[in-house]
């Protein structure tokens, strides 16, 4: 369980850092015109995806809005001599007449350019014929029914410039002012599509999001400025009742739906509106005609060869102007547009994601090795695949979700967080079997250790006490009180009987001993598990186990603090073994003698501490009627071994005044 959480901490580090990374960088390459375009190719296919669902399942724009849109298709329009201004402004005428609701239209090069035809009071003074522009008396005349889409373009300080058809409008005065800015402003739009407009949201870019009001630069007087409605929204205000409040008010971010090209709008060609043998388009329109212009929008774009006809991308491919105004006014009609999730919105979705995958690795991270990453590799796969569903969902109910971003952010977050895992892991088995080794060296000396100690009982005590016997037993011999023969007690039963036991005792001491050694020799050593982490989790693990199982029934004070253990010291591993076993006959003594029933102690305090390189063990009980332990004890003989053993080690027994023993071992601690 430890183990568990130790790599669950791990993994929810490490996801936590390459989010941070990953997704910081992501947001500074979001400006980069490749990575949008990437973004922007993907949605195209999406919105693709979109409309062909939306067609099988009877859920595409409704047939109202396409019904009320008709195209007037200006290929060849210079047959007909339509680059004329008097041929221009006569279609226009008819169109209007025809019944149409009013007329969208993009100004030729030829005439937008061209100089205007001098007014009726300049021709009166060069004696000339009266002439009106037609362009200008088209629009003066029909301002109802007219509105003008105007291509802005950008100057090199930055400035976005609208250019302005004054020429063609009865302002009064050349200069734009408070006073006529309103009527060249409900005559003249700006066209939705220029790339100026793509969307600011760097998480979640848009092709073609709809703004329906716009501050621009006016050309030839850049220095003032003037808002403008789009020019399709001005349309519908001005051809369409009621309203509606897409053209009031920008209303977030919002990308418009397109018609799929085969299955749009209709069309109708200029041979169906003009003679080509007389080359204009001044006579009536047929009656078919009319009935499929009549209440109709009519959107008049440009041909092919004009030097402002230009092509915009959309999902199905390069598109006209014009079809492009087209789809945007369905969507207008309609009041049906994609919602596109915004910055904070985008960036909480892939804060989300990452969350979810860093989640996910804490539940797997203690897996081992092969299972990481066969479970890691579905995550980074099975998120980004659960994730395209609901983008496509979100599609299908008309939200438009960040995609390339996201993803690209949770494969590398993903990626660099089982790499680092594995990378982690490596180096903790290595650690580990370095670890191993040590402790197999440690088991090594701490057998030979034990080997030594047993060797040096029986030389000590045993063969000591059995070459006294023997002495004793020559003597009596010699002084003929046992038959040296029979070795037959002659006077002192009691003292033959007292030296054949001694003699017995003596040899099963040995015996003893030498079972000791037969059992080192046999037994696995191992070091002992609740170290793993260090005395002081030992210790602490020691007193719970006593506690839960109820072996010590005292209240225990714990000041138990870690050490600065050398992690790979082979003297500090058996140290530490000895310094364990030292702190397990304290406390059994304390449960022995102090603990009710054969003591009155009512608490045990346990210290542990380091300064410097000082170490500090102390074991001490309040007991008033502990028993004194017995100086040459197996328990007080092996705390002395321990002391001994370690560097600087000392220990002292202390019986306190007001009632109570404390044992207290001091060490230095081996350094790194």
């Amino acid at each position: 369980m430890t183990l568990a959480k130790t790599w669950q901490k791990r993994a929810l580090l490490v996801g936590g850092i390459w989010s941070a990374l990953h997704i910081t960088m992501l947001s500074a390459l979001s400006d980069l015109p490749w990575l949008r375009n990437v973004e922007l190719g993907v949605k195209d296919a999406l919105l693709r995806l979109d409309v062909t669902m939306k067609d099988r399942f009877s859920k595409q724009v409704s047939n109202k809005s396409k019904e009320a849109i008709v195209i007037i298709d200006m290929e060849n329009a210079q047959d007909y001599g339509l680059e004329r201004a008097e041929a221009y402004a006569g279609l226009i005428e008819h169109l209007i007449q025809s019944g149409s609701r009013g007329v969208l239209l993009t100004l030729p090069h030829s005439i937008a350019n061209a100089p205007l035809i001098p007014d009726t009071a300049s021709k009166v003074r060069d004696k000339l014929p009266t002439i009106e522009d037609p362009i200008k008396k088209l629009i003066n005349d029909r301002k109802k029914n007219v509105v003008l889409a105007t291509k802005v373009y950008t100057i090199p300080r930055g400035k976005i410039v609208f250019p302005l058809y004054n020429k063609y409008l009865d302002l009064g005065s050349n200069n734009i002012s408070s006073d006529n800015e309103k009527d060249l402003t409900d005559i003249q739009g700006f066209f939705e599509f220029f790339p100026i407009f793509n969307s600011k949201n760097k998480f979640n870019p848009i092709r073609y999001p709809y703004l329906a009001l716009q501050d621009f630069y006016l050309e030839d007087q850049v220095n003032k400025s003037a808002k403008f409605i789009s020019s399709t929204c001005l349309a519908f205000k001005k051809f369409q009742s009621p309203q509606t409040e897409s053209c009031n008010k920008f209303p977030g971010e919002i990308q418009l739906k397109f018609l799929d090209p085969l299955n749009a709008f209709n069309k109708i060609p200029i041979n169906r509106l003009c003679d080509v043998n007389k080359a204009n388009c001044q006579n009536q329109i047929d009656p078919e005609i009319k009935k499929e212009i009549n209440g109709k929008f009519i959107l008049l774009g440009l041909p092919e060869d004009d030097s402002s006809y230009f092509q915009l991308p959309s999902p199905f491919g390069k598109l006209a102007s014009v079809e492009m105004q087209a789809n945007l006014l369905a969507s207008i009609i309609d009041n049906s547009f994609y919602r596109v999730l915004g910055f904070s919105l985008s960036f909480g979705v892939i804060l989300a994601g990452a969350a979810l995958i860093i989640s996910l690795f804490l539940l797997i991270s203690a897996q081992p090795k092969k299972r990481l990453l066969i479970y890691g590799s579905m995550i980074i796969i099975g998120v980004p695949i659960i994730y395209s569903g609901v983008i496509v969902l979100a599609a299908y109910f008309n939200l438009i979700l960040p995609i390339v971003l996201p993803i690209s952010a949770w494969i590398l977050i993903g990626n660099s967080t089982i790499i680092s895992l594995l990378i982690w892991r490596y180096q903790e088995q290595v650690s580990q079997q370095k670890q191993k080794l040590v402790e197999r060296t440690a088991i090594l000396s701490e057998t030979q250790k034990l080997l030594s100690r047993v060797a040096t009982d029986i030389h000590d005590r045993p063969l000591q006490e059995l070459k006294l016997v023997m002495d004793r037993i020559e003597e009596l011999a010699y002084d003929g009180a046992i038959d040296p023969r029979l070795l037959r007690m002659k006077h002192s039963r009691i003292e033959s009987i007292s030296l054949v036991e001694k003699l017995s005792n003596i040899g099963q001491d040995i015996r003893n001993h030498l079972n000791d050694i037969q059992t080192i020799a046999q037994k696995k050593w191992t070091i002992s598990p609740e170290l793993a982490n260090g005395l002081a989790n030992g210790i602490e693990h020691r007193l719970n186990l006593l506690v839960s199982d109820g072996k010590l029934r005292l209240n225990v004070t714990r000041n138990i603090f870690p050490l600065k253990e050398p992690a790979l010291d082979i003297t500090w591993i058996n140290d530490r073994e000895d310094i364990f076993r030292f702190f397990k006959e304290a406390i059994n003594n304390v449960m022995k003698h102090a603990q009710p029933f054969n003591g009155d102690a009512t608490g045990v305090t346990i210290f542990l501490k380091q300064e410097g390189n000082q170490c500090t063990l102390m074991v001490m009980n309040d007991g008033s009627k502990t028993a004194p332990a017995k100086p040459n004890g197996t328990g007080t003989k092996n705390m002395e071994t321990v002391a001994a053993g370690l560097p600087n080690g000392a220990w002292q027994r202390e019986w306190l005044l007001e009632g109570g023993v404390s044992v207290h071992l001091r060490w230095t601690m081996p350094s790194d």
